[in-house]
């Protein structure tokens, strides 16, 4: 269940961070999907391994104690957790999660993840992700599966 007012909040959090780099731990693609999470619900859905890494190894191992797996599992876990639906790509809505394909910022995360990403769906349907020089909104990307929070 969202928190009333939850699109201007998430609005405010996705302005808050557009500058903010990607940073293992604190702006990675899980840390930023599970605050805008916390924002729009007032849960934190990575209560289990936040604060637990601080690099990509860290990251990954962390994902593999959590999941049993990278970025796919752990999405794959939380959305089982809340009981989250799966919608249609062509129906995804400012403020669902949206797990995607594209270039990670790290070759070697890129490797580990298969490319997977997990961002929020913005306005007009672009997925925001955490990059180097702050968000990416990511106009096309491959849709692996998009989740109603």
């Amino acid at each position: 269940m969202k928190v009333d007012g939850w699109q201007k909040k998430l609005e405010g959090f996705l302005w808050s961070r557009e500058h903010s780099p990607f940073e293992w731990g604190t702006n990675d693609c899980c840390i930023f999907a599970c605050d805008g999470v916390e924002v729009m619900t007032g849960i934190d859905p990575a209560c289990w391994f936040r604060g637990k890494y601080h690099n990509r190894k860290q990251a990954f191992r962390s994902l593999r104690a959590f999941s049993g797996g990278s970025v796919k599992e752990m999405a794959d876990k939380i959305q089982r957790n809340f009981r989250w639906k799966t919608i249609p790509n062509d129906k995804r809505e400012f403020g669902d999660l949206a797990l995607i394909v594209i270039d990670n910022i790290d070759e070697e995360a890129s490797r580990l993840s298969n490319q997977v990403t997990l961002g929020i769906v913005c306005r007009q349907g672009y997925i925001a992700t955490p990059s180097i020089e702050g968000l990416a909104f990511n106009h096309n990307p491959q849709i692996i599966r998009v989740a109603r929070v």
